[in-house]
């Protein structure tokens, strides 16, 4: 069990310094945008409301989305006009690499960067004490947009 658990880890960092050496290398798809909801457990909360708002928006026709979603196959999880991938997979990391837009509700970990023309929409609800100690802790080369502190504290 040990030793499972120490593949995984080593798994886990190689994947991660993979994501680091080659993000730049691909290039961003202007028209494709992937949804994240609270780790890829599931299709629901602000993603789910704003993915259903752009689906029936005529200005997103031609738009790609993509939703990463853990265990999806096992949950047989459907939804229209949109590709689900595993959370946390090499195409995982591929789509976060080449999409334009991130609509995601939860707080993503250190080692995923975006690009400077990428566009960041975190939707994640907290109250202002913790957003703004959760804000305050994070390293000031953090390239995310946060747009209630993102012109007073980068």
């Amino acid at each position: 069990m040990k030793i499972l658990r120490y593949l995984k880890k080593i798994a886990g960092k190689l994947v991660r310094v993979g994501y680091k050496l080659t993000y730049r290398l691909i290039p961003v798809d202007p028209k494709l945008v992937i949804f994240i909801s609270f780790h890829g457990r599931g299709y629901s909360d602000n993603p789910k409301a704003i993915y259903e708002a752009m689906k029936a928006d005529p200005r997103f026709e031609g738009y790609r989305f993509i939703w990463f979603i853990k265990n999806h196959r096992k949950k047989d999880v459907k939804i229209p006009g949109a590709k689900i991938v595993e959370y946390f997979s090499i195409p995982y990391f591929y789509y976060l690499s080449r999409a334009k837009f991130w609509i995601i509700n939860c707080k993503m970990p250190t080692y995923i960067w975006k690009k400077p023309n990428q566009v960041y929409l975190q939707t994640w609800q907290a109250r202002r004490s913790s957003a703004s100690r959760t804000i305050s802790t994070w390293p000031r080369t953090r390239p995310f947009i946060v747009p209630e502190f993102h012109m007073t504290r980068w």
